[in-house]
């Protein structure tokens, strides 16, 4: 991304072609690209690595704006998709449960100064603010249709750089009475073993995913998903809704009817297969580079 905080992982890089060190660049995302500078910054990272492996073909596009040589570069789907297949055997299968749904949230904060940066503040902050609402009316109306239903808030960023999700959470739901029996704060605690939250998304019915990695767990682990894209049709979570043909909404224009109808139809669904170790290339496409770096 187009953010200051590349300035650190340059240096790195930088550091590691003086000291001979073979670099690979893998699972990478490219994008939202922003000043000139920063894309330089973009730029030359990309260049100093041996090894290229984009996790869509939109980064690789990005990559080629810039000025890198991607002829030779390889595009695979992100790497947490091989560790969720490798992991599935130590998961629980999912067994539906007609009288307690659960519906798992996969939300952020909106990032519109990295995202929204493109339009005048004011708007960026107007999408933001409906996005706020569409989500709380949205589900109110779901817990008054089925007042069993449970809403597990998973935080898939609990750092401080890129926004932690449970401070989000929180404040989203603060005061919300209504919405507030079928809320399950279980997960807002502590930060947990990764395979715990895996455990989240196995018992999960539907999942409304808004954070790229939620959607990466939702499809990698067979959970019917719903993505919210807030990458304003620039971005990963597009993509990667697009690659899997994921009902996807913008947030530009977020309804309350639309998001109803579309987890409604999440929930009442039968679960999707998860993805097999079968199906994934990252792994494979990463060795074939490193064996033609070695030779």
């Amino acid at each position: 991304m187009a953010i200051e905080p590349l300035a650190p992982m340059q240096v790195i890089f930088e550091r590691a072609k003086r000291g001979g060190a073979q670099i690979i660049v893998a699972g990478c995302g490219v994008g939202p690209l922003g000043d000139t500078w920063l894309n330089s910054s973009i730029a030359t990272i990309l260049r100093l690595a041996d090894i290229r492996v984009y996790r869509d073909a939109r980064s690789r596009d990005y990559a080629q704006q810039i000025g890198v040589d991607t002829s030779l570069d390889v595009v695979a789907e992100d790497p947490a998709f091989t560790w969720l297949a490798s992991v599935a055997e130590q998961l629980p299968e999912h067994t539906p449960n007609s009288e307690r749904r659960v519906l798992l949230l996969g939300l952020r904060d909106f990032p519109y100064h990295e995202y929204a940066s493109h339009i005048p503040r004011s708007e960026a902050l107007a999408i933001r603010d409906n996005y706020e609402r569409v989500v709380l009316e949205a589900l109110t109306q779901l817990v008054s249709k089925q007042p069993d239903l449970v809403i597990r808030p998973l935080p898939m960023c609990t750092n401080h750089f890129g926004a932690d999700d449970r401070w989000f959470y929180r404040r989203l739901f603060r005061n919300q009475t209504a919405l507030a029996p079928a809320l399950d704060y279980s997960l807002l605690g502590p930060e947990m073993p990764p395979l715990d939250y895996c455990k989240a998304f196995k018992r999960a019915d539907a999942l409304l995913a808004m954070r790229f990695h939620s959607l990466v767990f939702g499809l990698g682990l067979g959970v019917n998903s719903v993505a919210m894209d807030y990458t304003l049709g620039k971005g990963k979570v597009y993509s990667l809704a697009e690659k899997f043909d994921v009902p996807l909404l913008d947030m530009k224009d977020l309804n309350v009817e639309q998001l109803v109808t579309s987890l409604e139809n999440a929930l009442d669904a039968q679960c999707v297969s998860s993805i097999s170790m079968k199906q994934l290339t990252f792994s494979t496409s990463l060795l074939a580079k490193m064996q033609e770096l070695e030779k």
